[in-house]
């Protein structure tokens, strides 16, 4: 176990930095006050990290992860608890994040109106089954991509949260970008107080997507009821809302097992197409 103190452990120098690989060590933070790694600001020219490995870790209490640009890069098998901000806020393409499973992701200290891990933008990448637990914050944000940004079984599930603790927002906001899918995600307790993240326009379903939006596919995602566990979430709360402005958003065969709301919701016709949506609501308005 290392613990780090100071303002942050390294920084990416100007020039960038290509091919680490760091594994097997437990990192804690001092403070709540302490970064991982000097975060990036400017995400379309900042300094870029390539060709590196993150494997087999843990980051504990950190303000942030990684706020970075990557290009290739791979972070797998990791544990992710008691940050106090966004942990990752990463931009860039080619790169596979938590595949291989048994990566988990929460927090305590996050407000409602911080996020888990935002893509500004994110081409070319895979996202696996990472158990998220996004507690009071909003799982995961994207801004952009040029397409094939892809969430295979990553779990959003905030089972044992109480009202206050659940994730407030959308657990998944879409405000940008083209071609991404999501397939056989699962979804639980999220969207339980969307007021309380204070963005305007304020989140509507448990996943959100407006703004210019467009090509996203669903794919045998699952959202979960509450017959078998406490659930916060309002019932007329969509799995999915998709505001004017955004298009061709495809939902297909979806679940919602333990007495799920079968509910979709697009601003206006035509957003939102379905197949194998059988006993699913798609409103209107």
């Amino acid at each position: 176990m290392a613990t780090v103190g100071g303002r942050a452990l390294f920084s990416v120098p100007s020039r960038g930095v290509k091919n680490m690989f760091v594994a097997g060590v437990q990192f804690r933070a001092a403070s709540g006050g302490v970064h991982f790694q000097t975060p990036v600001t400017d995400f379309a020219g900042g300094p870029i990290m390539q060709d590196a490995d993150f494997r087999g870790l843990a980051w504990v209490g950190f303000k942030t992860v990684m706020h970075a640009r990557h290009l290739r890069c791979g972070i797998e098998r990791v544990y992710v608890n008691n940050g106090t901000d966004t942990q990752f806020k990463l931009a860039g393409s080619d790169n596979c994040y938590f595949v291989e499973g048994k990566s988990f992701m929460s927090a305590h200290a996050l407000k409602a109106s911080m996020f888990y891990l935002w893509f500004p933008h994110m081409s070319r990448t895979q996202v696996g089954p990472l158990y998220l637990t996004p507690e009071v914050a909003t799982g995961v944000r994207v801004d952009g991509s040029y397409g094939n940004l892809v969430f295979t079984g990553t779990l959003f599930d905030c089972t044992g949260r109480t009202a206050s603790t659940a994730c407030q927002g959308a657990a998944v906001l879409i405000t940008g970008g083209k071609g991404m899918v999501f397939r056989d995600c699962w979804f639980f307790n999220n969207a339980v107080n969307p007021a309380a993240t204070g963005r305007s326009p304020r989140d509507r379903g448990q996943v959100f997507i407006r703004g210019s939006a467009s090509e996203i596919l669903f794919d045998g995602c699952q959202f979960n009821g509450g017959a078998a566990q406490k659930m916060y979430t309002p019932s007329d709360t969509p799995a999915i809302y998709a505001a004017t402005g955004v298009t061709r958003v495809k939902v297909a065969n979806p679940l919602a097992p333990n007495n799920g709301v079968r509910l979709l919701h697009h601003q206006s016709a035509g957003i939102i197409t379905t197949s194998g949506a059988d006993g699913w609501t798609l409103k209107v308005g």
